[in-house]
């Protein structure tokens, strides 16, 4: 009679066991989908902007080969009169020193960093796309047709993917912001650039101490899971990890 309700208890707690590791696999694919989502919003904005964005109006060879004179030359005028056909020419025309616009290269270097930081931007979203989206479907299947203590492992490498590109997100993110900044300096009137960057960064500054605050209020210490030591022992068996049972 004891045997039985020992063996009834070891199949309730079992069963309880996966139960929980069910919960806490799904609470990490969950999370994954949607900063895969978020990813691909903010990767499609990156590429409407990129798109978007006119051509660099900048002539290189006048910039690299220019000279500070215009070369001496004859001005010629034509006319057409009653089908009359006459042609004057005034005389040589004097040297003249070529017109530099300094706010045009100012522009041009802004455009450059515009674009650069769009580019990574989408660069750093299709990374999070692909990571995210390898993760869930290698995890789902490692912890559904895996040995024993795959759920655990398949938990754990997920865990270790949401960290990763939490922080690729935020990269890009950073990324996406500094392109609205340089766009502001590159199109808008300087003093309406300043003003709109002002504002930018008083939200953007907001952002990260509202992060902070959370980071701190949510800090974790030390997560508890669902995996016992053999369990443990188990995964860095399988994974081949120095000073595990199977090494």
């Amino acid at each position: 009679m004891l045997h039985v309700e020992k063996q009834n208890l070891l199949a309730e707690t079992n069963r309880d066991i996966a139960i929980l590791r069910e919960m806490e696999l799904r609470y990490y694919m969950e999370h994954i989908g949607g900063m895969q989502t978020m990813a691909t919003l903010l990767a499609g904005f990156s590429f409407t902007a990129l798109i978007s964005s006119n051509t660099l109006d900048l002539d290189f060879a006048a910039f690299l080969f220019r000279d500070d004179e215009v070369t001496k030359g004859t001005l010629t005028m034509q006319n057409v009169t009653h089908g009359e056909y006459t042609e004057a020419s005034i005389g040589d025309v004097g040297k003249m020193p070529m017109q530099t616009d300094p706010f045009k290269y100012i522009s041009f270097f802004m455009h450059v960093a515009e674009l650069t930081s769009i580019v990574s931007s989408l660069g750093e979203m299709l990374h999070v796309i692909t990571s995210t989206l390898i993760a869930r479907l290698l995890g789902a299947r490692l912890a559904l047709r895996g040995p024993d203590g795959s759920i655990i492992r398949a938990t754990r490498h997920l865990a270790h993917a949401l960290n990763a590109n939490t922080k690729s997100f935020f990269n890009g993110l950073q990324y996406f912001m500094f392109s609205v900044i340089f766009y502001l300096f590159r199109g808008q009137h300087p003093v309406v650039a300043i003003l709109l960057t002002y504002l930018l960064y008083r939200y953007w500054r907001r952002q990260g101490v509202i992060a902070n605050q959370l980071s701190n209020a949510f800090h974790l210490t030390k997560g508890v899971t669902t995996a016992f030591v053999d369990d443990a022992d188990n995964d860095d068996a399988a994974a081949g990890k120095p000073g595990s049972p199977a090494t």
